[in-house]
């Protein structure tokens, strides 16, 4: 019996000392794991606070050093929308007024003629061809989405013109709206509830839709020169960087997890 008990005392302490060695192994893999788990999150916060402190570094220096361009490029642009805003007069004259009244007023083709060079008298049409030439120099600074914007704009405003002068040469003066090119433009640039209305058959639809993409260009406008295009750039740059290292910090948390699970 006395050497029953000694030896259940001796395996009592062998057990003891093998269960303390397994606890603390255990101890010290899940510590590892923790210790893993905070450093990993650690750096994400460290790596997010240096980006987005860099991103909003970025778009102040960049802002500040660009704006003055942009400002330039921007009042070239807008003068140019204003000059070729005149030629569209005859457009809104005649598809405004004689396309629905033509058969009352009896206007034949001399008249027809006769009216369109009195309104297109001081205007020279390689200035809507020079107007494209000296805003796209400036099209690194007023931005793609301006620039689109502004091209067609430019593109709506020549086509009619010359579809007008034209239709008038022939004595064959139709409605814009049945002219496959220019609506195509419309369809393109709004959507469909706004094309529906610019493209009805009305005596102020061609005016309205020249409005309308002039409103465009003052919008773009406006994001621009307060800063928020700009930043939206910015913070896509920012989403696009962390995406990218939150896929790598993952791949090397699940890698070195993994080496610690196999100390077991």
């Amino acid at each position: 019996i006395l050497l029953l008990g000694g030896w259940t005392f001796i395996i009592t302490i062998i057990f003891s000392f093998i269960s303390k060695i397994i606890v603390n192994k255990l101890t010290s893999h899940w510590q590892n794991i923790h210790n893993k788990e905070i450093e990993y999150l650690k750096s994400m916060y460290d790596r997010d606070h240096t980006l987005l402190k860099s991103v909003i570094s970025n778009y102040s220096s960049g802002f500040e050093i660009i704006q003055k361009e942009r400002i330039k490029a921007i009042q070239i642009l807008w003068d140019m929308v204003i000059n070729l805003r005149k030629f569209t007069y005859p457009q809104t004259f005649f598809y405004g007024v004689l396309t629905e009244l033509k058969t009352e007023l009896k206007i034949d083709g001399p008249n027809l003629i006769k009216n369109f060079n009195a309104l297109a008298k001081n205007l020279d049409i390689t200035e809507v061809s020079n107007s494209a030439m000296q805003v796209e120099k400036y099209r690194p600074f007023i931005g793609e989405s301006l620039w689109a914007l502004f091209i067609t704009y430019w593109g709506f405003v020549n086509y009619s013109y010359v579809v007008l002068g034209e239709a008038i040469n022939k004595n064959d003066l139709k409605p814009w709206q049945d002219n496959e090119a220019l609506t195509d433009i419309i369809i393109k640039n709004f959507n469909e509830e706004e094309s529906k209305v610019f493209l009805t058959r009305k005596m102020h639809s061609f005016t309205d839709t020249v409005r309308a993409m002039e409103s465009k260009i003052i919008n773009q406008i406006q994001k621009i020169l307060s800063g928020e295009e700009d930043l939206k750039n910015n913070i896509e740059a920012y989403n696009k960087i962390n995406d990218v290292m939150n896929t790598m910090n993952k791949k090397e948390f699940e890698k070195d997890t993994e080496l610690v699970l196999n100390l077991r």
